[in-house]
Parts: C-alpha cells; structure tokens; sequence
C-alpha cells in the first residue's frame, strides 16, 4: 500500500484495541434509540446517565488496553477529559433536580 493508506491499516490491528472503536457507537446507537423510542425524551430517567457512565467505563477499559500505542492512548485521555465533567454535572444535576421535583410534591 502506498500513501497514507499503509500507516492506517498498523494502528489497530487487535480486537482489543478496538474495544472504544466498537463500545462507543454502539452506546450511541442504544441512546438514539431510547431517546426516540416512545416518549423517552420527555420523561425524566436514569437511563440517559447510566449510558454516558457506560461511554465513561468504555474509555477507562481503553486506556489499559491501548496503553503500547500512543495515538490510540491519546485520544482515549482526550475523551475522558471532555466526558469526566459533562458526566459529573449531569449526575449532580439529575439528583437536585429529582430532589427539587420531590420537595415541590410534597407541598413544603
């Protein structure tokens, strides 16, 4: 192979290695579905969360596996970097929101 061609064909060659390449759009592919499926959008649901800790347990496994090949390392630390703290805030906002929706049931 000549060009550009041959340095992409080496990069990732184990299955492995290929963990977040195949976890992550699968992941994507099931948060679509939940959220066009049926009324999901407009409901208030756990499930959202639990998906974006699975892309976050995705790119943890990653690290480890991909740790020889520091191009495929690197873009694994890129995305932990900008979905740590999405995460973080979507996990606190969900929990004061649900706490602010009980204490509104409630009627002070």
């Amino acid at each position: 192979m000549k060009g550009g061609q041959d340095q992409l064909a080496a990069v990732e060659n184990d299955w492995l290695d290929r963990l977040d390449d195949i976890g992550l759009p699968l992941v994507g592919i099931a948060i679509l579905a939940w959220f066009l499926c049926g009324r999901n959008r407009y409901s208030r649901s756990i499930v959202p969360l639990v998906l974006t800790g699975l892309v976050l347990v995705v790119q943890l496994v990653a690290i480890p596996l991909e740790n020889d090949d520091p191009a495929a390392f690197g873009d694994n630390i890129g995305g932990l970097v900008l979905l740590l703290p999405f995460f973080v805030f979507a996990l606190v906002y969900y929990f004061r929101v649900g706490r602010s929706i009980l204490v509104a049931e409630s009627g002070d």
